[in-house]
């Protein structure tokens, strides 16, 4: 895979590896691999570089790739799940924004040059970091695997996707990599195509279907996953008056429930070495009041939305909540017209 989608405030970016990279003749940035950035049509917006400290490379003691191919490859699939601020990164080479691996801080740096990334336990734990949250729950592997799947699609429409790549993208030991594809092939998600070894069923080759598109990119994807039809209806003084539709019953929320449940999220983040620590408390925040006080779905898609920005892993802790998921499920109801 070459080419990674972002959405950024509505805009839609592409991000593939720089053929015409300078830095790739110059002995002196080995460590260094820059990505174009392009819009929807294909022009050319800007590019980011990653470059590493040199004592992080000490730090990053599972850091092994086979070639410099699979190393720009790994890059590649941390971008989408990286703070990105388009602004900042519509410069060319050699002014490129910069995503910098270092052992000391996460955050964006004083003069907005670049971006560090804090190296800790490892590459592979640092990789899980940025797009899981830490060790990753098999929802969320899932959700990558789809993710992944349907940036292919862009790149490659109706091929199988070889399942090596999955390595870059879903940082994860094979056996569970091959559990969770097959799950998924189960769902009627993807289909797979498999062999049988002695240590038993090899998926080789992978592919988004429909309904896994569907789940990936329908903006009611949340009631498709947490409930069915569920139908945003109003605030009531301490309860939230919540229908569905279906074998469904009505139920009661109260907004102190709501509340412990936010609060469960905040207390595992501020222990939690992540990106973004305190802009992400902010927007958890902001979240928390929108769902209880102020009736405002278009707010609660916005902010899910800047939360998903500064770390997909949170937006997934968000929705894999069970009475989150639901309160949050109507309002976005609401949005895309169920009502």
């Amino acid at each position: 895979m070459n080419k990674v989608k972002i959405k950024h405030d509505n805009e839609t970016y592409f991000v593939t590896p720089a053929e015409d990279n300078p830095l790739k003749s110059n002995s002196d940035s080995s460590d260094y691999f820059m990505y174009r950035v392009q819009d929807e049509d294909e022009k050319i917006v800007g590019c980011v570089i990653f470059t590493w400290v040199r004592t992080a490379r000490v730090v990053a003691s599972s850091l092994v790739f086979g070639s410099k191919s699979e190393e720009e490859t790994t890059y590649l699939a941390l971008i989408p799940h990286l703070p990105f601020f388009p602004d900042l990164a519509k410069n060319l080479y050699p002014t490129c924004f910069r995503y910098i691996f270092n052992t000391m801080i996460d955050g964006l740096e004083n003069n907005k040059s670049g971006y560090n990334i804090k190296v800790e336990g490892g590459f592979m734990k640092t990789m899980q970091r940025i797009i899981f949250g830490g060790q990753p729950t098999d929802d969320q592997v899932r959700r990558q695997i789809l993710l992944t799947l349907n940036n292919h699609r862009f790149e490659k429409p109706g091929e199988y996707l070889h399942t090596y790549f999955l390595k870059f993208f879903v940082p994860l030991d094979e056996k569970n990599i091959t559990r969770n594809l097959l799950f998924l092939h189960e769902e009627g998600l993807i289909d797979c195509k498999t062999v049988n070894s002695q240590e038993g069923i090899v998926v080789s080759h992978a592919k988004i279907l429909n309904p896994g598109i569907k789940y990936i990119e329908d903006q009611s994807e949340f009631s498709v996953k947490f409930s069915s039809e569920l139908i945003y209806q109003k605030f009531m003084g301490d309860n939230i008056n919540a229908s569905t539709t279906g074998s469904n019953s009505p139920v009661i929320i109260k907004s102190q429930n709501i509340n412990i449940a936010f609060e469960e999220i905040e207390a595992e983040i501020k222990t939690t070495d992540v990106l973004n620590k305190q802009e992400i408390l902010v927007l958890l925040n902001q979240l928390k009041q929108e769902v209880t006080d102020k009736n405002n779905p278009e707010k609660v898609k916005g902010l899910l939305g800047e939360i998903k920005k500064k770390g997909s892993w949170l937006n997934e802790k968000i929705l894999s909540h069970p009475l989150l998921a639901q309160i949050i499920a109507q309002a976005l109801a609401k949005v895309v017209g169920i009502t």
